[in-house]
């Protein structure tokens, strides 16, 4: 479809570039201008006031005209904008020019611009007297485009909805219309409906869409595929839409022409709560063994006496700097384009791994097995590969029994310009219990909390994981689940082994549709991400 666009702003790179010059001289005043030109597009966009950018150096070969409005390319607009601009260009001038003495509504924010194509020259000077003169406010920006503006977004009090923004495009014989959240709310300077800082914040926003011109409405769900009508009425040459919002949604319509002035969605009437039942504890199980990480030890290079502990990518780069070879870095060099070579040199890891639990069939997930050699508590490992731990690249190998106390794991590693160390991690069915730097396998338990489950013996833990209680319910009818603050990619539910449904937006509920009284098993499959076992875990300095 076409952009259904109505204001143009020129875009003041140039007033930018003009002020490029020794810091000292220049770099408050491009200051200004970059916080103007900032204000401005956000005044405009989260004002609900689609606009775009013109370009001075492309306008002279875009320009159509200025009859009925500025026609640039295939766009044409009922309003431009020069947002305190310093320099203009004289074709931008020569055309902004024939615009105003068409009717154009023509807005000068901030003075008058005092160069024309870099030179001194106030032959801007008639043009901006006679035009929309305003400062750089939400205020007296969208009040000067209000008559050019075909969509309107605002809370059912009247007040700015400061966060949604919109695209039109007209396709054929009907529009569509998308709004989305275009950036985090504001408590306190917005109120409770527009802020989103707060994952468990999640009021209902009631809006009004207003659309100039007279359409019936029609939502396309893009997450179910579903098509449904929405109420909506005429008012005044605008199309009003009553929409709820939550901090998750976006909002998809099309709108079609018609002259059925008003309908009415039906809505289900609220029903009363008959009983509230709260879980506090869960049976659970895991879908891939517990995680321990192996990031900090003990080191040797080539052999020598065991250094003090420390962290393990620390360590790579500490003996690379006593080899002289490049240090890994973010902006290092790929392994793919380093020349293969023979290592010449190895680094010995120790790592002290303290348990309170004897623990069986636990797997070592390691990279690169082949090209390393390895003991536990004494005993030579054989670095066969039985699996992977989430990536191909990271092998998983059996390790002997895991005894009550200390066990010693010792894994020595090629180093080379292309051969690094890593993390490495024990897999098992065992728990985890941190206390800042120091890590403790502990035995697993069979119940847990709803909390971060790093607080239950899972701090290195990335796959997904099945909470499992029984209750009973007295009253028969829907049932409402509800999962409050919850932390993951989704959450997927099962009454009595059924499939409910996926949870996973404000407000995070799903209803369990004529539920049976008597007793029922609940399950809620809470989907893992790997950033506990993968991303930057260490609270450290920048070294």
């Amino acid at each position: 479809g076409v952009p259904v666009v109505n204001v143009g702003v020129i875009h003041p790179i140039e007033s930018y570039w003009i002020n490029y010059g020794p810091n000292e001289s220049t770099a408050a005043k491009r200051a200004a201008l970059d916080d103007m030109f900032v204000a401005v597009t956000k005044h405009l966009l989260f004002g609900t006031v689609d606009f775009d950018f013109i370009s001075e150096a492309l306008l002279p070969k875009q320009y159509g005209g200025a009859e009925h409005g500025i026609k640039v390319g295939k766009m044409t607009y009922g309003a431009i904008i020069v947002p305190g601009c310093v320099t203009l260009r004289s074709s931008t001038l020569d055309i902004l020019k024939e615009f105003s003495a068409n009717d154009g509504k023509l807005i000068f924010i901030g003075g008058c611009p005092a160069y024309v194509d870099g030179a001194l020259n106030g032959a801007v000077k008639e043009l901006f007297d006679k035009s929309v003169q305003i400062g750089c406010n939400a205020y007296e920006i969208l009040g000067a485009v209000e008559d050019c503006r075909t969509v309107s977004i605002k809370n059912t009090d009247g007040s700015n909805t400061t966060k949604l923004i919109y695209n039109m495009r007209s396709d054929n014989n009907c529009k569509w219309l998308f709004i989305a959240h275009g950036a985090k709310g504001d408590e306190e300077r917005y109120g409770r409906h527009n802020s989103v800082n707060c994952a468990d914040i999640y009021n209902a926003q009631e809006t009004l869409i207003r659309v100039k011109g007279e359409y019936k409405p029609i939502v396309y769900d893009t997450l179910s595929g579903e098509k449904k009508e929405v109420s909506y009425r005429f008012e005044k040459g605008f199309t009003v839409i009553p929409y709820t919002f939550y901090i998750n949604d976006s909002l998809l319509l099309r709108l079609e022409p018609t002259s059925c002035r008003e309908f009415d969605a039906a809505k289900e009437t609220p029903k009363s709560v008959a009983e509230s039942i709260v879980i506090k504890k869960a049976k659970y199980r895991r879908d891939e063994p517990n995680v321990y990480l192996l990031d900090v030890c003990e080191f040797a290079l080539d052999g020598g006496e065991f250094e003090p502990e420390e962290e393990i990518l620390r360590i790579d780069n500490i003996c690379r700097g006593r080899l002289n070879i490049p240090p890994r870095r973010s902006r290092g060099a790929q392994p793919w384009v380093v020349p293969e070579e023979r290592p010449r040199h190895s680094v010995t890891m120790r790592f002290a791994v303290k348990s309170e639990a004897d623990v069986e069939n636990v797997l070592l997930a390691i990279e690169r097995p082949e090209d390393m050699t390895a003991e536990f508590n004494g005993e030579k490992l054989t670095l066969e590969p039985v699996g992977y731990f989430t990536d191909k690249v990271i092998k998983t190998v059996k390790l002997p029994k895991l005894h009550r106390g200390e066990n010693i794991l010792v894994v020595t590693a090629p180093l080379a310009e292309r051969k690094n160390i890593e993390w490495m991690y024990l897999l098992g069915e065992f728990n985890v219990r941190i206390n800042g730097c120091e890590k403790v396998i502990t035995a697993p338990t069979d119940k847990i909390g709803f909390g971060s489950i790093t607080n239950y013996g899972m701090p290195f833990y990335g796959g997904s994981l099945v909470y499992k209680c029984e209750f009973e319910t007295k009253c028969g009818g829907d049932a409402r689940i509800w999962v409050h603050g919850y932390r993951g990619p989704l959450v997927r539910a099962y009454v009595d082994g059924v499939d409910i449904g996926v949870i996973a937006y404000a407000p995070y509920e799903v209803i369990c549709k004529s539920l049976a009284p008597g007793k029922h098993t609940l399950e809620l499959k809470l989907f893992g991400n790997r950033a506990n076992s993968f991303c930057a875990l260490h609270n450290c300095n920048t070294d």
